[in-house]
């Protein structure tokens, strides 16, 4: 009579950051049977690349896990050396004020943003309406970079984190008599 390790399999998520490095903490273990309980005590994950999408077959290495409950032998189990890791998109949030110019285009040099990893930049954002407003209803809809990839960001919803203020533009009259 021959039994087998009982195989785990082993998935990790995290917000874009930049790296493709998943730490145990960021993994999580699945397959415990006969009521067992898994930990995953040491390991880490390396995606295929640092952007923001779910890479299957990813390489794991220096897994370690602890067992409660049943039997409570980690023997009873085999560890991948692969997984599925999952970087999700990163949230930004965006501010800005202009005065009002026709367009709902604000430039970076308008714009207040926090939530940008490493080199990359906002270029432009626009807005959901190029009118004033002064009840708070104008928001962020999209943006564009001029550095990295905009796919690895989401914007934060409408509200203090996403917010567009567009100020009156001062009318200058001038006028001759005759």
């Amino acid at each position: 009579l021959t039994i087998t390790p009982a195989t785990l399999s082993i998935t990790g998520t995290k917000t874009y950051d930049g790296n493709t490095n998943f730490a145990s903490n960021t993994l999580a273990v699945a397959g415990a049977v006969n009521g067992e309980t898994i930990a995953l005590t040491t390991g880490s994950g390396t995606s295929a690349s640092a952007n923001a999408a779910t890479y299957a077959g990813s390489t794991l290495t220096g897994l370690a896990i602890s067992v409660t409950g049943g039997n409570a032998l980690a023997s009873n189990y085999a560890l991948p050396s692969t997984g599925d890791l999952t970087i999700t998109p990163a949230t930004l949030s965006i501010t800005g004020t202009k005065t009002y110019d026709g367009t709902a285009v604000f430039n970076a040099g308008a714009l207040s943003v926090t939530g940008l990893v490493a080199s990359d930049a906002i270029d432009t954002a626009t807005a959901v309406s190029q009118n004033v407003a002064s009840n708070g209803s104008n928001y962020f809809t999209t943006f564009t970079l001029s550095t990295g990839s905009a796919a690895n960001y989401q914007l934060a919803s409408a509200g203090v984190n996403n917010s567009a203020q567009i100020t009156q533009a001062t009318l200058s009259i001038t006028g001759t008599k005759t």
